[in-house]
Protein backbone atom coordinates (compact mmCIF):
# COMPACT_ATOMS: atom_id res chain seq x y z
CA UNK A 1 0.00 0.00 0.00
CA UNK A 2 0.84 3.83 0.01
CA UNK A 3 3.87 4.39 2.62
CA UNK A 4 2.00 7.16 4.58
CA UNK A 5 -1.01 5.01 5.22
CA UNK A 6 1.40 2.72 6.72
CA UNK A 7 1.59 5.02 9.94
CA UNK A 8 -1.28 7.28 10.29
CA UNK A 9 0.41 9.63 12.20
CA UNK A 10 3.47 10.17 10.43
CA UNK A 11 0.42 10.70 7.21
CA UNK A 12 -0.95 13.84 9.29
CA UNK A 13 2.72 14.63 10.48
CA UNK A 14 3.39 14.90 6.62
CA UNK A 15 0.13 16.63 5.75
CA UNK A 16 0.98 19.39 8.60
CA UNK A 17 3.94 19.82 7.09
CA UNK A 18 3.73 20.09 3.68
CA UNK A 19 0.19 22.36 4.17
CA UNK A 20 2.50 24.76 6.61
CA UNK A 21 5.63 25.41 4.14
CA UNK A 22 3.77 24.69 1.20
CA UNK A 23 0.07 25.44 0.71
CA UNK A 24 -0.15 28.11 3.25
CA UNK A 25 2.42 30.63 2.06
CA UNK A 26 1.40 30.63 -1.13
CA UNK A 27 -2.94 30.36 -0.61
CA UNK A 28 -4.03 31.94 2.29
CA UNK A 29 -6.34 29.85 4.13
CA UNK A 30 -9.85 31.53 4.36
CA UNK A 31 -12.62 30.93 6.91
CA UNK A 32 -15.68 30.06 4.58
CA UNK A 33 -13.39 27.73 2.52
CA UNK A 34 -11.98 25.73 5.70
CA UNK A 35 -15.15 25.37 7.09
CA UNK A 36 -17.26 24.76 4.02
CA UNK A 37 -14.70 21.50 3.35
CA UNK A 38 -14.88 20.59 6.99
CA UNK A 39 -18.56 20.18 7.49
CA UNK A 40 -18.95 18.91 4.32
CA UNK A 41 -16.22 16.12 4.88
CA UNK A 42 -17.70 15.38 8.43
CA UNK A 43 -21.51 15.19 7.05
CA UNK A 44 -20.40 12.65 4.34
CA UNK A 45 -18.22 10.76 6.64
CA UNK A 46 -21.10 10.25 8.83
CA UNK A 47 -23.53 9.49 6.20
CA UNK A 48 -21.42 7.25 4.41
CA UNK A 49 -20.30 5.48 7.61
CA UNK A 50 -24.28 4.56 7.75
CA UNK A 51 -24.72 3.59 4.26
CA UNK A 52 -21.38 1.66 4.06
CA UNK A 53 -23.61 0.04 7.68
CA UNK A 54 -26.65 -0.98 6.01
CA UNK A 55 -28.30 1.86 7.30
CA UNK A 56 -31.64 2.14 5.33
CA UNK A 57 -31.20 -0.96 3.55
CA UNK A 58 -33.55 -3.93 3.38
CA UNK A 59 -31.40 -6.16 5.30
CA UNK A 60 -31.22 -3.31 7.77
CA UNK A 61 -27.96 -2.99 9.79
CA UNK A 62 -25.06 -4.74 9.76
CA UNK A 63 -23.86 -6.82 12.57
CA UNK A 64 -20.11 -5.70 12.02
CA UNK A 65 -19.55 -2.06 11.97
CA UNK A 66 -17.19 -1.26 9.58
CA UNK A 67 -15.47 1.30 9.13
CA UNK A 68 -13.68 2.69 6.70
CA UNK A 69 -15.41 5.93 5.62
CA UNK A 70 -15.11 7.36 9.76
CA UNK A 71 -11.57 5.92 9.81
CA UNK A 72 -8.41 7.68 9.99
CA UNK A 73 -6.78 6.93 6.66
CA UNK A 74 -10.18 7.58 5.70
CA UNK A 75 -9.75 9.92 1.95
CA UNK A 76 -12.60 12.17 3.80
CA UNK A 77 -11.00 12.31 7.22
CA UNK A 78 -7.92 13.69 5.18
CA UNK A 79 -9.68 15.98 3.72
CA UNK A 80 -10.99 16.82 7.29
CA UNK A 81 -7.65 16.89 8.94
CA UNK A 82 -6.73 19.29 5.91
CA UNK A 83 -9.57 22.05 6.58
CA UNK A 84 -9.46 21.92 10.45
CA UNK A 85 -5.64 22.45 10.14
CA UNK A 86 -6.41 24.97 7.90
CA UNK A 87 -9.19 26.66 9.91
CA UNK A 88 -6.55 26.81 12.80
CA UNK A 89 -4.26 28.68 10.43
CA UNK A 90 -6.58 31.51 9.83
CA UNK A 91 -7.32 31.78 13.40
CA UNK A 92 -3.69 31.95 14.77
CA UNK A 93 -3.12 35.27 13.73
CA UNK A 94 -6.50 36.58 15.47
CA UNK A 95 -5.64 34.78 18.35
CA UNK A 96 -2.82 36.66 19.33
CA UNK A 97 -5.04 39.78 19.91
CA UNK A 98 -6.66 37.86 22.68
CA UNK A 99 -7.01 38.79 26.04
CA UNK A 100 -4.67 37.70 28.62
CA UNK A 101 -6.56 35.66 30.43
CA UNK A 102 -8.05 33.86 27.23
CA UNK A 103 -3.97 33.45 26.17
CA UNK A 104 -3.35 32.07 29.49
CA UNK A 105 -6.08 28.99 29.48
CA UNK A 106 -4.76 28.25 25.83
CA UNK A 107 -1.27 28.03 26.98
CA UNK A 108 -2.41 25.73 29.81
CA UNK A 109 -4.49 23.44 27.25
CA UNK A 110 -1.32 23.43 24.97
CA UNK A 111 0.65 22.27 27.76
CA UNK A 112 -1.86 19.55 28.87
CA UNK A 113 -2.33 18.39 25.19
CA UNK A 114 1.15 16.14 24.48
CA UNK A 115 0.68 14.59 27.85
CA UNK A 116 -2.87 13.81 27.22
CA UNK A 117 -1.95 12.02 23.53
CA UNK A 118 0.52 10.02 25.89
CA UNK A 119 -1.32 8.97 28.54
CA UNK A 120 -4.78 8.94 27.70
CA UNK A 121 -5.47 5.30 26.75
CA UNK A 122 -3.77 4.14 30.03
CA UNK A 123 -6.65 5.97 31.77
CA UNK A 124 -9.25 5.17 29.23
CA UNK A 125 -8.91 1.28 30.06
CA UNK A 126 -8.23 1.74 33.59
CA UNK A 127 -11.03 4.09 34.60
CA UNK A 128 -14.38 2.14 35.98
CA UNK A 129 -16.39 5.50 33.58
CA UNK A 130 -17.77 3.21 31.09
CA UNK A 131 -20.25 1.15 33.04
CA UNK A 132 -21.48 4.80 34.25
CA UNK A 133 -21.79 6.60 30.96
CA UNK A 134 -21.82 3.46 28.27
CA UNK A 135 -24.69 5.06 26.19
CA UNK A 136 -23.15 8.50 26.24
CA UNK A 137 -19.58 8.51 24.51
CA UNK A 138 -19.33 11.97 23.49
CA UNK A 139 -19.86 12.66 27.68
CA UNK A 140 -17.42 9.70 28.12
CA UNK A 141 -14.82 11.18 25.80
CA UNK A 142 -14.62 14.41 27.37
CA UNK A 143 -14.79 12.95 30.88
CA UNK A 144 -11.86 10.71 29.82
CA UNK A 145 -10.15 14.44 28.33
CA UNK A 146 -10.60 16.50 31.65
CA UNK A 147 -9.55 13.49 33.91
CA UNK A 148 -6.39 13.07 31.69
CA UNK A 149 -6.08 17.09 31.46
CA UNK A 150 -6.32 16.97 35.27
CA UNK A 151 -3.63 14.18 35.97
CA UNK A 152 -1.08 15.96 33.23
CA UNK A 153 -1.41 19.21 34.83
CA UNK A 154 -0.91 17.78 38.63
CA UNK A 155 1.94 15.97 37.44
CA UNK A 156 3.52 18.94 36.02
CA UNK A 157 2.60 20.59 38.59
CA UNK A 158 4.49 18.12 41.05
CA UNK A 159 7.80 17.93 38.50
CA UNK A 160 8.16 22.08 39.04
CA UNK A 161 8.01 21.90 42.41
CA UNK A 162 10.41 19.01 42.75
CA UNK A 163 12.67 20.78 40.48
CA UNK A 164 12.32 24.31 42.55
CA UNK A 165 13.32 22.00 45.86
CA UNK A 166 16.79 20.64 43.84
CA UNK A 167 17.38 24.04 42.46
CA UNK A 168 16.85 25.42 45.76
CA UNK A 169 18.75 22.77 47.79
CA UNK A 170 21.72 23.33 45.15
CA UNK A 171 22.02 27.02 46.13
Amino acid sequence: GWPLFASVSLLYFALGYYLNNYVIPVVKPHLWMASIAFLLSSTAMFFATLLNNGWRSAAGLSSEYINYWSGTTSPLAVIQAISLFLLFAWLEPRLRHTPASFSKVIRILSSASLGVYLFHILLVNQLLVIPVLPNLPLLRGLLYYAITAIFVLAVKQLIMKIEEQLHSNTR
